[in-house]
């Protein structure tokens, strides 16, 4: 969660904000305002800080800097005679410890986690096995895998389950 000024202009992060910052995946600090390296995500991100002051509340759909698509939530509060908006990351790829409880539940491998983990980034299974150096019908079989274990059907089933369980 970061807060920011009518200006935009950083206020305060918590900690999974701030490791957000320095990790520049989705955007980045300067000079204590918020930059996305594509225009239209600033845009976008601009455009939905302006609506959130005048209606109390938007969502926006931006690619942060490192080409994943994040829908960002933003609500107003007036504090002190100063406006702020509260920002929230939302869909960020699910992390090693979110996915635990996942792991338990349907008893996942270690390497149906990493091509979990992946898909939930966005990755296709081409690009899951290019990231894991494996061949795609391995990754096939890992899906497959998935699918059973998590009682669902196909990709969108995974997600979908993953999205339910782990937010």
């Amino acid at each position: 969660m970061l807060v920011i000024d009518a200006s935009g202009r950083l206020v305060m992060a918590n900690r999974a904000a701030s490791e957000l910052l320095d990790a520049e995946t989705a955007v980045a600090l300067r000079r204590r305002q918020l930059v996305f390296a594509d225009g239209e995500a600033q845009s976008a991100f601009t455009n939905a800080v302006a609506e959130a002051q005048r209606k109390g509340d938007a969502r926006a759909i931006v690619r942060g800097n490192d080409g994943q698509w994040r829908p960002v939530d933003l609500r107003a509060w007036r504090r002190s005679g100063d406006q702020l908006v509260f920002v929230s990351f939302c869909g960020e790829p699910a992390s090693r410890l979110e996915m635990a409880g996942l792991v338990k539940a349907f008893e996942l491998t270690a390497a149906e986690v990493e091509v979990l983990r992946l898909l939930t980034a966005g990755s296709s299974p081409k690009d899951i096995a290019r990231q894991l150096a494996v061949s795609t019908n391995t990754v096939r079989a890992h899906l497959r895998a998935l699918y059973i274990k998590m009682h669902v059907r196909g990709m969108v089933g995974v997600l979908r389950q993953v999205l339910r369980l782990v937010r």
